[in-house]
């Protein structure tokens, strides 16, 4: 099983030692308008901001598609701001066969909801996820962050990519996965957390102001 980090910032990539494959990001200054025209965002999104959601995005479908060019096997997938926290978890996904999270955000099915979900509901549900394998409760909730997952084989890489985007425009990729759980396309994931965030590292991220972690906190789900 091979760990390949989505790395866009070379001075993360000093911190990772060889169990890591480092995939060179997109960066988001070489994103030409032609390819930016293909994503939605909202109508007051700054072009700046719109150009780090799709380089982010091409970054994971270069992924993929270089899982499908080289016939890769057992592919872990994280973000340059996360790490593995315990190797000897990963056997964990030895008898996977599909999409599944080892890290992100569980988070209510509205944007409007994530506040309200987060101080009321998301504690009572951890304490009823399982050690192990979980299924995604979509009529409830969603996983959302793209920064650990699991693809075991270059035909899942196929299937996936080849429904993005869900809709007629390309989304940020987390959103584009949140919505192939609405699909149930992607159901799974491991709970507890197995790629953790580096907060520092996530606070200096152009996105940040979306996650939710406490202080202190290195932790998903």
């Amino acid at each position: 099983m091979k760990v390949y980090v989505i790395n866009g910032y070379e001075e993360r990539k000093l911190k990772y030692d060889k169990r890591y494959h480092i995939f060179p990001a997109v960066w988001w200054e070489d994103i030409d308008d032609e390819t930016l025209s293909k994503y939605h965002f909202r109508y007051n999104a700054k072009d700046e901001y719109r150009r780090k959601v799709v380089a982010c995005a091409e970054s994971h479908k270069n992924m993929l598609k270089d899982i499908i060019l080289n016939d890769l096997k057992e592919v872990v997938i994280i973000e340059d701001d996360c790490v593995i926290k315990d190797f000897s978890r990963l056997e964990e996904l030895k008898t996977r066969n599909d999409f599944t999270y080892i890290g992100g955000d569980i988070t209510s099915l509205t944007l409007n909801k994530a506040n309200e979900f987060r101080r009321c509901k998301k504690n009572e549900l951890r304490l009823k996820l399982k050690k192990g394998l979980n299924e995604i409760d979509i009529e409830n909730w969603r996983i959302a962050h793209a920064c650990g997952y699991y693809i075991p084989n270059k035909e899942i890489a196929e299937k996936i990519l080849k429904l993005i985007p869900v809709y007629d425009k390309c989304r940020a990729i987390d959103k584009e996965y949140m919505l192939l759980q609405e699909k149930k396309i992607i159901k799974d994931f491991i709970y507890p957390a197995i790629s953790i965030i580096r907060v520092n590292e996530a606070k200096t991220g152009f996105n940040f102001s979306t996650y939710t972690l406490p202080n202190g906190s290195q932790e998903e789900y």
